[in-house]
């Protein structure tokens, strides 16, 4: 299939998505009543758009113009600080897990064997993950098997294209949830070791140019002058 092809057949789907999410039954424009979002259409595909802040933090849903298909949700947080990135495990990076590639144990079995996990700081993140946490992280990724938990949100991406009002608001409260709750075992930033005291500054032996010559002749009397 040609490139123009797909142009094409990617601009049908988008206007037949378009033209489903505007009827007057829209559960896009309920939803975002439902959670107090303002909501918007994109330009020039009219694909729906929800953003606001819902349980403290920014909160954005709509459906990707690059993929009209599915519904992104997505949940935005103050960076953890840890470079922390977490997803579903699969039998790929398993695999990759055996070979070598990163994959930090947090120490609890159902959450090692549920995620897939990267991070800078290991042992702040085994300090994180309570058992509360850890239990909500699992049911969140057991429900919602395609989110992506990263230093600075969430993001989950779902193919059903006609979702209820229902199943958008509680799409968003668990991730809004779980975010939340990964807000609030945040840890500490690392110490930053105090400046060191300034030196004082030492006098350079000067320049050899500069450094005035003891060998040199001494220089004569200048002569009186003879009187005219």
């Amino acid at each position: 299939m040609g490139v123009v092809a797909v142009v094409i057949l990617l601009a049908i789907v988008a206007f037949f998505v378009a033209a489903r999410f505007s009827g007057s039954n829209d559960p896009f424009q309920a939803a975002a009543a439902g959670l107090g979002l303002k909501f918007t259409r994109s330009v020039p595909d009219l694909l729906p758009r929800l953003e606001g802040i819902v349980n403290g933090l920014p909160i954005r849903i709509d459906v990707p113009e690059k993929r009209p298909t599915s519904v992104r949700y997505r949940v935005f947080y103050p960076p953890l600080g840890m470079a922390l990135r977490l997803e579903g495990e699969t039998t790929i990076t398993r695999t990759m897990g055996e070979l070598g590639q990163e994959d930090t144990q947090v120490g609890g079995v159902a959450f090692d064997n549920t995620f897939k996990v990267n991070t800078s700081r290991p042992d702040a993140l085994r300090k994180m993950m309570t058992p509360e946490l850890r239990r909500t992280l699992v049911a969140l990724i057991k429900e919602f098997p395609r989110t992506l938990i990263e230093d600075g949100g969430i993001t989950y991406v779902s193919d059903n294209t006609e979702p209820t009002q229902e199943q958008i608001i509680r799409t968003t409260a668990s991730l809004a949830a779980a975010a939340h709750q990964l807000v609030a075992n945040r840890p500490p930033p690392l110490k930053t070791p105090p400046p060191r005291p300034a030196q004082p500054a030492t006098a350079e032996p000067p320049d050899e140019a500069a450094r005035p010559r003891t060998d040199a002749a001494p220089t004569p009397p200048a002569r009186p002058a003879e009187p005219t």
